[in-house]
């Protein structure tokens, strides 16, 4: 079977119907991905290194809803 070259020049389908994603929900998930980390870890290490809660260091990060 022969490939022609329109079909071989042609973009596939996931790469045309992809959902853009834009730089406020990629920051929205990086923070989301933050906060996430220091839930499973940063209570353990934080309160061990330093002695105290790490509550200060949540407020200086921004929420996500």
């Amino acid at each position: 079977m022969w490939i022609t070259r329109t079909a071989r020049n042609r973009p596939r389908e996931p790469e045309r119907n992809r959902p853009r994603v834009t730089a406020a929900e990629a920051g929205d998930r990086a923070a989301a991905g933050v906060l996430r980390l220091l839930d499973e870890t940063g209570h353990r290490v934080l309160g061990v290194a330093t002695g105290s809660s790490p509550q200060p260091l949540y407020a200086a990060l921004p929420t996500v809803a």
